[in-house]
C-alpha cells in the first residue's frame, strides 16, 4: 500500500529527534510504500531547521511545506492532505502520541472511507480527561456522532476534491472531516489505539473555547 504520512508541526523542535527515530524504525520494518509530508505551521522556534536536518535520516520520499505565519492545525492538515501524493493518507501528531505502527491495524478496502483511532488512555492527566469528556459530550450533542473525533490518528482514502471543501483552520478540523464524510455517505470506522500523552500539548482551555465556537459554526452552516 502507498501511504502519505501527514505531520503538522508547530513549535515541535524539541520533540522531533525522537519522532524521526520512531519513523525510521517503522520505515525500516514496513512493507508499505511511504511518503512523509511535514507541514511547518509558522513555527517560531527551530522546527523548520530541525525538519530539514532530520529528513536526511529517512529513505522514503519527503516533502516539507512551510509558511511564515501560524494559520492553525486545521489549515496545516488540509494543506498536507491536498499536497500529498498517495491516495491513502494518514494524519499523525508530531509527537506520535499515537504510534505510526497502528497503520498496520487499518483494514484496507476499495473505495473511499475513513478509519479513526479510538484512544485507550494510559497516562492522561485529569484536567485533559475532563476536557476530553466535555468535548466528546458537546460533539455528540451537536452532531450526533460518537467518534473519538480529536484522536490524532486519521487514515483516509478520499478524493482530493473532498479536502478542498474543508474550511476549519483550527482544532475542530477533525469534526468537520467526519461531518462532511457522513453527509457524503463515506464509511467511517474506528480501531482501538494506545494513546501516550506527552506534556506540551497545544490544546488549552482557551483553545477549547475557540474549538467550541468553530463547532457551533459547523453545526449552523
Amino acid at each position: 500500500m502507498q501511504v502519505s504520512i501527514i505531520i503538522p508541526c508547530f513549535n515541535e523542535a524539541s520533540r522531533l529527534a525522537t519522532t524521526f527515530q520512531k519513523l525510521v524504525e517503522y520505515e525500516n520494518g514496513t512493507k508499505h510504500t511511504l511518503q512523509f509530508v511535514f507541514v511547518n505551521d509558522g513555527s517560531t522556534d527551530n522546527t523548520y531547521e530541525a525538519i530539514k536536518w532530520l529528513v536526511k535520516t529517512l529513505e522514503s520520499p519527503t516533502r516539507i511545506i512551510s509558511y511564515p505565519k501560524n494559520k492553525g492545525k486545521g489549515f496545516a492538515v488540509k494543506t498536507g492532505l491536498i499536497e500529498s501524493d498517495h491516495d491513502h493518507k494518514l494524519v499523525l501528531d508530531a509527537d506520535l502520541s499515537i504510534s505510526i505502527e497502528n497503520l498496520d491495524k487499518v483494514p484496507i478496502k476499495d473505495g473511499y472511507y475513513i478509519v479513526k483511532g479510538r484512544r485507550k488512555y494510559t497516562n492522561l492527566p485529569i484536567t485533559r480527561r475532563v476536557l476530553g469528556i466535555g468535548w466528546h459530550g458537546l460533539t455528540r450533542l451537536l452532531t450526533d456522532m460518537t467518534y473519538d473525533s480529536q484522536s490524532p490518528f486519521s487514515f483516509m482514502r478520499l478524493p482530493n476534491a473532498f479536502f478542498k471543501l474543508l474550511t476549519c483552520d483550527g482544532f475542530s478540523f477533525d469534526v468537520e472531516i467526519l461531518m462532511l464524510a457522513k453527509k457524503l455517505h463515506y464509511p467511517i470506522e474506528e480501531i482501538d489505539v494506545d494513546y501516550d500523552f506527552h506534556s506540551g500539548s497545544k490544546v488549552t482551555f482557551k483553545k477549547t473555547i475557540a474549538m467550541t465556537k468553530e463547532l457551533l459554526k459547523l453545526k449552523l452552516r
